[in-house]
């Protein structure tokens, strides 16, 4: 169950590096960063999260470290539920002549994670048996 569960949040880490990355492969097609410096900052700091998602499940799979690295995966599980929160709140309310958000999405997309927070916190109380 713990293997099962680490190659899920695996998978769920990489998903989010690559969106990650995605979003800036296809903003940095539209102009021209104004600082080198700051990009890599921004990206780099948005890509902490998924790297210490996928680092935990790798430790898991190895078994190297079980409880430092479901604490990280779960810490990583939180920032995804903040980010996904703070970028879907403000589009379910549209303005009156403002095209209707895909709600269908938005739900799957909030469904995988929380099935992804659930998994991290089971993930957890595995890793801690006696």
């Amino acid at each position: 169950m713990i293997r099962l569960l680490s190659l899920f949040m695996l998978l769920i880490g990489c998903v989010w590096a690559l969106a990650i990355a995605w979003a800036y492969i296809s903003l940095s097609s539209l102009s021209v960063p104004v600082s080198t410096r700051v990009v890599i900052f921004e990206y780099g700091a948005m890509l902490i999260p998924p790297a210490a998602m996928i680092v935990g499940s790798i430790l898991i799979l190895t078994g190297a470290a079980f409880k430092p690295s479901a604490i990280l995966i779960g810490l990583a599980c939180l920032v995804l539920t903040g980010i996904m929160v703070w970028q879907l709140a403000p589009s379910l309310h549209p303005a009156p002549l403002q095209v209707r958000p895909p709600y269908l999405l938005y739900v799957v997309l909030m469904v995988l994670v929380l099935i992804a927070d659930f998994a991290a916190f089971r993930l957890y109380q595995l890793t801690n048996k006696p």
